[in-house]
């Protein structure tokens, strides 16, 4: 607008520039548009892999994994995991780790 013809002295915007206000709009929900199909798919492969892999989704879990337990069946799981334990391995018993001889 430099010689001032551009828009014949209008004060608001001319045709010419409402209509490629309009393109550009559209260019831009267009692309928005096709991100979000690349996103879709991208997390549809995702989900299919990781059903391939693992079997099953993070959606399919019951909740009850991550839900924290009472100190009573903890201590108790804790308790069945040392006997396990210690009937594998036996008892270990301190203070016998030389023969008697070096006394």
């Amino acid at each position: 607008q430099s010689s001032g013809d551009a828009n014949n002295g209008n004060v608001g915007p001319t045709e010419l520039e409402l209509k490629r206000e309009e393109e550009k709009r559209l260019r831009k929900v267009q692309r928005q548009h096709q991100n979000q199909l690349k996103q879709a798919q991208v997390e549809a492969e995702r989900l299919t892999l990781q059903r391939k892999l693992f079997g099953i989704t993070t959606s399919d879990r019951s909740d009850k994994a991550r839900c924290p337990m009472p100190p009573e069946v903890g201590n108790a799981i804790m308790d069945l995991e040392e006997q396990r334990a210690r009937s594998l391995c036996g008892v270990c018993r301190g203070g016998m780790q030389h023969s008697g001889q070096n006394m």
